[in-house]
């Protein structure tokens, strides 16, 4: 029960800081006679520019869900189709498909990708991180002390 409330506590604290920042999170949902019953979320992910992706901004699509008792009806790809069209000045929109998602995603123009996919979860991301200091003296040619 704790383990829900903190995470309930941190989703909270996610969506009052993003919500209305639209530079940085598109939260598109559809309404269905005053309920809730689908959406999706586009974020955007700064990364180092480089030839494949110049511009060193990918939208990561996430937490496309509808109720089962409202699927069938657009509601997604309209949703997706929304956070598409927000997408300014960015390379490419990632996002890891389900199987049920993924004839919805394929119909949008997404494809799959070759390249393998790795990915390292941190069990505790609020440990006390290792100073790299020393490393980047010897990679730079002097000893660290």
């Amino acid at each position: 029960m704790r383990i829900e409330r903190c995470r309930r506590a941190r989703a909270r604290r996610w969506f009052a800081r993003y919500v209305d920042d639209d530079s940085s999170t598109r939260i598109s949902v559809f309404d269905f006679q005053g309920e809730l019953v689908a959406t999706a979320i586009g974020t955007v992910e700064l990364g180092v520019p480089n030839v494949l992706y110049p511009k060193g901004r990918t939208v990561r699509l996430a937490n496309v869900i509808t109720l089962p008792w409202h699927r069938g009806q657009g509601y997604a790809t309209a949703l997706v189709r929304d956070v598409i069209a927000w997408v300014m000045d960015a390379d490419r929109v990632d996002l890891s498909a389900t199987s049920e998602g993924q004839r919805i995603y394929e119909q949008l123009g997404f494809s799959f990708i070759s390249a393998p996919r790795m990915k390292l979860v941190l069990e505790n991301s609020s440990r006390k991180r290792t100073s790299t200091t020393g490393l980047v003296e010897l990679m730079v040619g002097r000893r660290p002390g």
